[in-house]
């Protein structure tokens, strides 16, 4: 069946086809157009420049609006939706001008992208995460619960020459302090910084110079590559496990509960120790030479201990162990 009826300047024309219906008005530059099959519609109006088009599948919807440069699309897929504003000649998802939202349960993603601008929050239950990146400068906070974690980074063009980390959890952590209350720090190869926590917990994640992170619960695993530089941190629980490589040189440090466990290796020197609480046992390995030392000590081995033959003498602090013996 077709029906058309037109008054002046407007036309309404409708198609049946069984289940297919199809209806459009037109206002002169107004046209409203209506196509429905069976669960499906399709709906698209059209003022001048402005566009809007509403897709309909079941628990299925699209809307599309267009007002000149400026377009917004909203998918809703059930409880998911997913929302992108593109602000551009083009329309084109990726455009460098654009918004882009997905929503789906608990879980939130939203990018902002302005040119050279670019904001990014990640938003998982209790636990939030925003990026912000301005050309050389990068700003990241990490929220758990009433826990607050942000980093600057001046990058040129990715390892910054200058590199500042600290803590809005009571005083600043510096980079050359040795012991922190949960948190130690240390100055690796190079100008490179990295930051850990001494027991794994579930809520630290950190992003260094591109990285790949999965949580589940109290598991945390985590890779960052850099180059020939990669840093791998496995965290159950209370268990850590982390393998940093550059280049020729392994480290590999092993925590379960009070028990530690380290392995250094560089080129043909091996260095290996295992702390069992008070007990200390360390290894050194240089070619064919083989040292190993025994230590019953009252306060653990976190006590400065004045030695001559322990790589923790206090004399060589700023040095740190990690240097080659």
């Amino acid at each position: 069946m077709e029906n058309t009826l037109i008054y002046g300047r407007y036309m309404e024309k409708t198609l049946i086809y069984g289940r297919y219906t199809e209806k459009t008005l037109v206002y002169g530059r107004y046209m409203e157009k209506t196509l429905i099959y069976g669960r499906y519609t399709e709906k698209t109006l059209i003022y001048g420049r402005y566009t809007e088009k509403t897709l309909v599948y079941g628990r299925y919807t699209e809307k599309t609006l267009i007002y000149g440069r400026y377009m917004e699309k909203t998918f809703i897929y059930g409880e998911d939706t997913h929302i992108w504003k593109i602000h551009g000649e083009e329309t084109h998802i990726w455009k460098i001008h654009g918004e882009d939202t997905y929503i789906w349960k608990g879980y939130m993603e939203k990018t902002l992208i302005y040119g050279r601008y670019m904001e990014k929050t990640l938003i998982y239950g209790r636990y939030t995460e925003k990026t912000l990146v301005y050309g050389r400068y990068m700003e990241k906070t990490l929220i758990f619960g009433t826990y607050i974690w942000r980093r600057h980074l001046y990058m040129e063009p990715i390892y910054g020459e200058y590199t500042h980390i600290w803590k809005i959890h009571g005083e600043d952590t510096h980079i050359w302090k040795t012991h922190g209350e949960d948190t130690y720090i240390w100055k690796t190869h190079g100008e490179d910084t990295y930051m850990e926590p001494i027991y794994g917990e579930d809520t630290y994640m950190e992003p260094i110079y591109g990285e790949d992170t999965y949580m589940w619960n109290l598991y945390m695993e985590k890779t960052l590559i850099y180059g020939r530089d990669m840093e791998k941190t496995p965290i159950y629980g209370r268990y850590m496990e982390k393998t940093l490589i550059f280049g020729r040189y392994m480290e590999k440090t092993l925590i379960y509960g009070r028990y530690t466990e380290k392995t250094l290796i560089y080129g043909r020197y091996m260095e290996k120790t295992l702390i069992n609480g008070r007990y200390m046992e360390k290894t050194l390995i240089f070619g064919t030479y083989i040292w190993r030392r025994h230590s019953y000590m009252e306060d653990t081995w976190r006590r400065h201990i004045y030695m001559e033959d322990t790589w923790r003498r206090h004399s060589y602090i700023e040095d740190t162990w990690r240097r080659h013996l």
